[in-house]
């Protein structure tokens, strides 16, 4: 999530002299953010397994927390990835427009992370609030849905990263971090307005949609913090000069890792709410436990998405 305004080179976490005292805490950090990004990545395969592995977990909703995951990978691999490769292989520094195309990645596929989790949420108020014949209609192009928040990004993607080629500094950095943040408020706009009908309504006596929401509240919570943060640089840095921006700037990781988090946030709830996950994590980690029946993770449950 890095910002740097260089026309020729972008140096991440290395934007400061060798001489620089601060240097080494940053780099600190970063290193230190890669067992946290691994042990999350971990934790998205594992969901990915289960939902892939068992008939229990083939549900639209459960599709969506797939597709979290994948993007949530490819989101916390981006950033140590190309930093790492520069270390390695670049001297610390790579040209600007790269640096700048690979950001805008880091950036949809942490919009995509924030879609895809609210999504696990609007798919069970659809349910509740549709008619019969959208919900059919739902139910058999919920896929094709998914499909097009990707092509989307994609889109969005190729002309951003053109941009960076092309625009002036000052705005390439920032514009899909607009775009990011925009979604993140009208995710929370959405969810809360589900929130509110709940309130109202029969709804709350949905349990299927009351842990959805659950999951969906608090997993978004742990993106807040970063994108609060880094607003708040991108507006410091119209207004202040660089060198009072250091303390801010090297202040960053603890939002970031709050993001890394949120996978362990997401697996927290889905444990806690949902009697399959428990049920998934017992099956590997407890064997042995002869008072469970793992044979209900093969039953397809009656939401599911192949009926119709």
């Amino acid at each position: 999530m890095s910002v740097n305004h260089s026309t020729e080179y972008s140096h991440a976490h290395h934007e400061v002299h060798e001489g620089d005292p601060t240097r080494t805490f940053k780099l600190t950090t970063f290193f230190i953010s890669i067992p946290i990004c691994l042990v999350a990545i971990v934790v998205d395969l594992l969901l990915i397994f289960f939902i892939l592995k068992y008939r229990a977990f083939k549900t639209r909703g459960n599709y969506y927390i797939v597709n979290f995951c994948i993007c949530n990978i490819v989101f916390l691999a981006t950033e140590h990835v190309v930093h790492l490769a520069m270390d390695l292989f670049f001297g610390g520094q790579i040209q600007s427009e790269w640096y700048c195309t690979f950001i805008q990645l880091e950036n949809y596929f942490l919009d995509m992370c924030i879609v895809f989790v609210a999504g696990y949420a609007v798919d069970e108020y659809i349910v509740m609030i549709s008619s019969d014949y959208f919900l059919y209609m739902y139910k058999n192009g919920f896929k094709y849905i998914i499909g097009s928040i990707y092509l989307l990004h994609i889109v969005l993607a190729f002309i951003v990263s053109s941009v960076c080629f092309s625009s002036p500094r000052d705005i390439k950095f920032h514009i899909s971090f607009i775009f990011v943040t925009i979604i993140y408020a009208i995710c929370w706009a959405i969810v809360i307005k589900i929130k509110i009908e709940c309130r109202k309504t029969k709804f709350k006596s949905n349990l299927y949609l009351m842990q959805a929401m659950s999951v969906t509240q608090f997993t978004l919570l742990f993106f807040l913090p970063l994108l609060f943060y880094y607003n708040v640089i991108s507006i410091a840095e119209r207004i202040i000069t660089d060198d009072n921006l250091d303390v801010l700037r090297m202040l960053a990781f603890i939002s970031e890792y709050l993001a890394y988090a949120a996978t362990f946030a997401l697996a927290y709830k889905l444990f806690k709410t949902n009697k399959f996950y428990r049920l998934a994590i017992c099956k590997i980690f407890c064997k042995n436990n002869s008072n469970l029946d793992f044979s209900r993770l093969d039953i397809l449950p009656e939401a599911d998405i192949d009926k119709n």
